[in-house]
């Protein structure tokens, strides 16, 4: 069980010769193992996952970024299953589960091992944006949740986008907070519970304001990823 991080110098051969080496600074991190084992607090053994080291990922940006972290599909060479990540319109690395043909090559049988890698410039270049004050509202915030039923392939950060895009200013945080699959919901399908925080800079938020926006969610989710509600 580990949960390691490191930052340093990577070197790649892109061209022939010495003079096609190149060198880059890089931030890694890689997880595997438990999160927690069964004790009298835990019920059961808890498995690092995507989704830990997407959590490190999201409050790292959070924290020095002041932006959320999207994530887009692709593949990669050294991952088994990859994602981009980007903060606003840059891209800064990948996540993912790392490939099997590396651990293999270790001599390691040890199972699913996850990390990230970031280009450590691109990196500095988000967190050393200047984000300008803004207030804090006074006004209550609104919450809600939607629990989506989808086809196991698409991808929580694509319908929380779609989500934040028909939220009118209003939307002030998004999360997804289950994800979970089962025979019940139908053969490669899977539900997403997304927790949505509402907040005006100018007023307290009443149901007449906030319903509507949930009812063009609902409809933008179920004509653009053929989401329904879980009953």
């Amino acid at each position: 069980n580990l949960q390691l991080y490191e930052m340093g110098q990577v070197h790649s051969q892109e061209k022939k010769g010495f003079d096609g080496i190149i060198e880059k600074g890089a931030l890694c991190g890689v997880v595997h193992g438990l999160i927690h084992k069964k004790d009298v607090h835990v019920d059961d053994d808890r498995e690092q996952s995507f989704f830990s080291i997407k959590g490190h990922i999201d409050v790292l940006l959070r924290r020095l970024a002041h932006m959320e972290a999207n994530y887009e599909e692709f593949e990669h060479p050294e991952f088994d299953k990859s994602f981009t990540v980007s903060a606003g319109d840059q891209s800064i690395g990948v996540a993912g589960i790392v490939s099997s043909r590396i651990v293999q090559s270790l001599k390691l049988e040890i199972g699913e091992v996850f990390a990230f890698m970031f280009d450590l410039e691109q990196f500095v270049n988000v967190i050393d944006v200047l984000v300008p004050f803004k207030a804090i509202s006074p006004f209550p915030i609104a919450e809600r949740e939607l629990n989506f039923v989808l086809k196991e392939d698409i991808q929580a950060g694509e319908i929380k986008n779609q989500i934040m895009r028909s939220g009118k200013g209003l939307i002030k945080h998004i999360e997804p907070v289950n994800i979970f699959l089962h025979d019940s919901l139908g053969k490669g399908m899977k539900s997403i519970l997304f927790k949505l925080v509402f907040q005006s800079d100018t007023k307290t938020l009443e149901d007449k304001e906030v319903n509507p926006i949930i009812d063009e969610i609902i409809s933008v989710v179920g004509n653009n990823f053929g989401g329904k509600l879980r009953a």
